[in-house]
């Protein structure tokens, strides 16, 4: 009987390289273990049940201890942080019915309740197919690409839900084009033709339809947290199928800045930086010095919180939408909500 739960047993035990998500099932298995090893053992002592039961909770006790410890250091934290959840209110009356949005799937939901529109992934639709466009299109370093992506995409789905309309008859009629497989055109393709025709989208202006729906990009500061996995997936390379992931990491502790040489100075020693961005409630303040590092420094003075990255993650539309000046990318976006440093949203021009 026990040897049903070896599986979530596995799982957890591997969880160091399926994802550290897996270790949740680890714990039932440890503690059935765990406390009817204890009893059967006590059983086969002939360790009389009051004793029995004093030692079952002396085993709860310093089971839970580790857990307590962990738990007290914690507190309370909003998983939508306000500015995010009213871009999105101010979406759902700046926006069409029929528009959707492009926040980052962890944040599919709450565009959905708040703004009440369709996203491009949410919590139950971040598989490959959803992760590849969405990534690409927070990663990109061209404005071109980021919005020529959204449009082909929506179109492809259009097309593919045009050719297989049977397999969606079931669903709401409103969804529906909106839940084709959106890389079934890029399959169709092929895994070389696919990639070329991802990267001709930097440099080539397609024609799309005129009555697309309307796609709107939403940007957080949030993301920084996720840059990491939104780079692995954003540089996939449909014919290796490998990634080149960006580096980033959040530093804490005492920092000070040499803003005439480029230099940051940690706890360890200097460091040499090729650019800084610090934002706060104005304008923000941008570096840059003659390095080769390719290490980008991007502090958020009103929280205290410091980033320092690569050139990959740094010049993202990731990051580059959310902190520079929105002209920069008029030719190709919109900026239609703005609660810099936090959060924008733009509309994808046709």
């Amino acid at each position: 009987m026990s040897l049903i739960f070896l599986p979530l047993l596995g799982l957890a035990l591997f969880s160091f390289a399926l994802g550290n998500r897996l270790t949740m099932y680890g714990g039932a298995v440890l503690g059935v273990g765990l406390g009817f090893g204890l009893s059967l053992l006590l059983l086969r002592l002939h360790i009389r049940k009051s004793l029995r039961v004093v030692v079952q909770l002396a085993l709860c006790l310093v089971v839970l201890l580790p857990t307590l410890e962990v738990a007290s250091g914690l507190s309370p934290a909003p998983i939508l942080p306000k500015p995010y959840a009213q871009t999105f209110l101010q979406l759902k009356d700046k926006t069409p019915e029929n528009a959707r949005l492009w926040p980052w799937w962890d944040y599919g939901y709450a565009g959905q309740y708040y703004a009440e529109r369709i996203t491009f992934g949410d919590g139950g639709k971040h598989r490959g197919d959803i992760l590849y466009p969405a990534a690409r299109v927070h990663m990109t370093h061209s404005p071109r690409q980021a919005r020529q992506m959204m449009q082909y995409i929506t179109v492809a789905q259009q097309e593919e839900f045009a050719a297989n309309s049977t397999k969606y008859k079931d669903m709401n009629e409103f969804w529906k084009p909106y839940l084709a497989d959106p890389v079934a055109g890029l399959e169709d393709m092929g895994p070389e033709e696919a990639r070329e025709f991802v990267r001709s989208l930097a440099d080539k202006e397609y024609d799309w339809p005129g009555d697309l729906p309307p796609q709107y990009l939403v940007l957080s500061w949030e993301n920084l947290r996720l840059a990491y996995w939104i780079s692995y997936y954003g540089t996939w390379d449909l014919v290796t199928g490998q990634a080149d992931p960006g580096r980033i990491q959040q530093v804490r502790g005492e920092v000070n800045f040499d803003l005439d040489k480029g230099h940051m100075e940690l706890e360890g020693g200097t460091l040499e930086l090729s650019g800084l961005d610090v934002v706060d409630h104005e304008d923000p303040k941008h570096f840059t010095w003659d390095s080769d590092t390719g290490i980008y420094a991007l502090l958020n003075r009103i929280t205290s919180e410091l980033y320092l990255m690569d050139e990959k993650i740094y010049n993202s539309m990731m990051v580059q939408m959310l902190i520079r000046n929105p002209s920069r990318f008029e030719d190709d976006f919109e900026l239609v909500v703005d609660k810099y440093p936090w959060n924008r949203a733009y509309r994808a021009k046709n």
